[in-house]
């Protein structure tokens, strides 16, 4: 008599097989989604209180210490741009956390420069006395001319006054994704979770 095992008996084990392993590595696969999910949603947890806590400290700074502080982020952000790419290089996180640093205090700087450019750059043309701007025949090419004068006094004020480009980098920086999104996204994960395991406890 033959011991060869007729080939649909090994058909039918191949797919058993292959039905007991899929589920099995959509589970593993999506348990590994949710961990990382709960470890991103805790690190925004706690960015977003570091992030508040910092707001109030900049909040009770006089102007002085604004200015040295910003001037210490910025020395920060030099020393972290020399070393890009080197294996000492900063991760994504120090980053974020260093511009979620710098930022309300570039709010304060940037108030405080737009004051700095008014005074610098000093009266603006008015309209003339008697006419609305708005329904005078000159009123838009007064207010093209104005524009014009005064995008070009700003190029001037900030050929004189440069930006730091550590700041002109905090306006390109993308903040890391809110704890409230992260949250909708872990519980999506989770209800995912729950309804695979529990469908693969009714198929044992």
């Amino acid at each position: 008599m033959s011991n060869t095992i007729p080939a649909s008996v090994l058909e039918s084990k191949r797919i058993v097989g292959h039905r007991t392993t899929a589920p099995s590595c959509a589970l593993t696969k999506l348990r590994h989604e949710v961990a990382v999910l709960q470890a991103k949603h805790d690190a925004a947890n706690r960015w977003g209180m570091t992030r508040l806590l910092w707001e109030k400290v900049v909040s009770r700074m006089t102007p002085d210490q604004k200015q040295a502080e910003l001037d210490a982020l910025c020395k920060m952000w030099e020393g972290a741009k020399a070393i890009e790419g080197d294996v000492n290089a900063w991760l994504p996180e120090q980053w974020d956390a260093l511009y979620g640093m710098l930022h309300p205090l570039y709010v304060w700087w940037s108030r405080e420069d737009d004051a700095r450019f008014e005074a610098w750059e000093g009266p603006v043309p008015q309209a003339q006395a008697g006419h609305e701007p708005s329904s005078a025949p000159w009123a838009y090419s007064l207010r093209e001319s104005v524009f014009d004068v005064r995008r070009e006094a700003r190029e001037r004020y900030r050929k004189e006054y440069p930006r730091h480009p550590a700041l002109a980098a905090l306006e390109e920086w993308r903040r890391p994704i809110s704890e409230l999104r992260l949250s909708a996204d872990l519980i999506t994960a989770r209800s995912q979770l729950r309804m695979l395991e529990e469908a693969e406890v009714r198929s044992a």
